[in-house]
């Protein structure tokens, strides 16, 4: 029966990676691994086996061989891991869930408590550590909804994640936030001109909105454009006093931004992983985000179809299987 919930602390789920079998009908709930498969060959439901560490369905039907009296074995098997997260690691599920959960809700800086905990190399974390934010963002785009509409208020804002030195360097980013359900965006802008901000704004801001931002002058368009804006003058002051408007919420987003992303070991060409990271554990209650993470990474790969045949060692597969 699939999951549709379920609440999953910390501890309770380390303990669970421990019990196998436990852990494959966790992992079958979620459809991240198939629970059944037919043989192409015969139609039989094939026998899920164990092999060590190597999970497959084997098709144990015996039929006669025609004009003799013997009886045949149907020798049709497939990896239970084919097409999933698992797929083409050398690492068993096990060591796999485990660091998802330690990734999942382990602080900054985590990388040497992997190494000493679950027995990685520190190249393992780094590519399993960007898989799972690949599955962040995927996750994101599949639940991204447009803000705002009438009577509804909106703060935006931009910042630049990055080194500030004698040249600025980094990435901008336009955040918003709607005040009444708390949801939000941030998506990366190749520049701050009026046309990128306008852009954006109609993508994912409904007509009829308020929306509330900074005096920068890029945002002077929006009143024409199906908007009604207010603006807060930041070197004067953080409400301004003839309208009440404040971007509070939006100011405290980027703030909560810089310190959960750590700045050691960041690489800027990265930044959207780490966002989509941030956004994910934020958008999700903490005994929720087992539950949330397996489901999407069985929607974003889910297991493949026996007919298709063993894997190819050619073929690209969905895990980091250029690491051990």
């Amino acid at each position: 029966m699939d999951c549709i919930s379920c609440i999953n602390f910390y501890f309770s789920f380390i303990a669970l990676c421990t019990r196998t079998d436990e852990l494959i009908s966790f992992l079958q709930a979620h459809q991240v691994l198939p629970a059944t498969v037919d043989c192409p060959k015969c139609k039989a439901p094939c026998k899920f086996v164990q092999e060590g560490f190597r999970l497959r369905f084997r098709c144990l039907r015996r039929f006669k061989v025609p004009k003799r009296k013997l009886s045949k074995r149907c020798n049709f098997s497939v990896s239970a891991k084919k097409g999933t997260i698992f797929d083409g690691s050398h690492l068993n599920i096990t060591t796999i869930c485990q660091f998802i959960c330690h990734w999942l809700h382990g602080a900054y800086p985590r990388q040497r408590f992997l190494v000493e905990e679950l027995q990685m190399s520190s190249a393992t974390i780094i590519a399993w550590s960007s898989f799972c934010r690949e599955i962040c963002i995927n996750y994101l785009s599949l639940i991204s909804a447009i803000l705002g509409g009438d009577g509804v208020t909106v703060e935006i804002d931009e910042a630049m994640t990055g080194k500030l030195g004698d040249k600025i360097e980094g990435r901008w980013f336009l955040g918003g936030f709607e005040r009444d359900t708390k949801k939000l965006f941030i998506v990366p802008i190749p520049d701050r001109s009026a046309a990128t901000f306008l852009q954006v704004v109609r993508g994912r801001i409904m007509p009829g909105t308020t929306i509330i931002s900074d005096c920068w002058r890029a945002y002077d368009c929006l009143n024409d454009e199906g908007f009604r804006q207010f603006t807060v003058d930041h070197r004067l002051t953080f409400v301004e006093p003839s309208t009440g408007a404040h971007s509070a919420n939006i100011d405290r987003l980027w703030r909560d931004v810089r310190g959960k992303i750590s700045r050691y070991g960041r690489k800027e060409g990265h930044m959207v992983g780490y966002l989509a990271e941030f956004l994910f554990k934020r958008s999700v209650d903490r005994t929720n985000l087992i539950h949330e993470f397996m489901r999407a990474a069985a929607i974003i790969y889910p297991p493949s179809d026996p007919n298709i045949g063993e894997e190819d060692p050619d073929e690209p597969r969905p895990g980091p299987s250029s690491v051990p």
